[in-house]
């Protein structure tokens, strides 16, 4: 038996009992949506499983999905041994959920713990996706991160829309990110349009995907 990570635990129930929190998942999941990363350290410290969960969510699902402000919690779920692709009922995981509430922090440290960038939710949609539409600005680098990482860029969700359409009419930094990455330059969607009819009111876009081969 290793005492002294016995010892550990008994300091940090014991410091849990002097702030008056009660040792529970409840509780726990509690400092999670707080944020609070020294309570939660605690509490895992203490013995709590990152792996916990509360009505279908993981620890670690709940930090991903609370956005930017929640990147350390994450962190110390993820040092703590939290599966990093473990999914919701909805088929999405801590990757999309990062990607949906907009935290570079996080998405970057799932990537370096190994997450699966191709993971797809229940309709199909992927971190990319998600990082695409999220109403959560992300940075360039952020997406650009994504697809270093493996992200499938010929990926396609309802209406037949592929990530190429999606950043057709938005920062041509990231577009010229997807078609680098090899991207359909042609494909359409289910109205049989392509980027470059996503890219109208983009001239710059525009221009950009007709340099790189697409046609009308």
């Amino acid at each position: 038996m290793n005492t002294r990570f016995t010892n550990a635990e008994k300091r940090a129930g014991q410091e849990l009992d002097n702030l008056g929190i009660e040792d529970s998942e409840k509780e726990f999941f509690k400092a999670i949506v707080k944020g609070e990363e020294s309570i939660v350290s605690l509490f895992l410290v203490a013995g709590m499983s990152p792996n916990t969960k509360q009505g279908g969510i993981t620890a670690l699902m709940e930090a991903s999905r609370r956005g930017k402000t929640h990147h350390e919690v994450a962190a110390a779920l993820i040092q703590a041994g939290a599966e990093i692709d473990v999914q919701d009922p909805y088929g999405v995981t801590p990757l999309l959920f990062a990607a949906i509430s907009g935290s570079p922090e996080t998405i970057r440290m799932l990537l370096r713990s190994g997450a699966n960038v191709k993971a797809k939710d229940v309709g199909g949609r992927t971190a990319l996706i998600e990082a695409l539409t999220t109403e959560n600005d992300l940075p360039p680098e952020t997406i650009e991160e994504l697809i270093r990482a493996g992200s499938e860029v010929n990926v396609r969700i309802y209406g037949g829309l592929t990530p190429l359409m999606i950043a057709a009419s938005g920062n041509s930094r990231i577009l010229r990110a997807i078609i680098r990455a090899g991207a359909d330059l042609n494909a359409t969607d289910d109205q049989g349009a392509t980027a470059l009819r996503w890219a109208k009111d983009s001239p710059e876009n525009y221009k950009i995907l007709k340099d790189a081969g697409a046609k009308e």
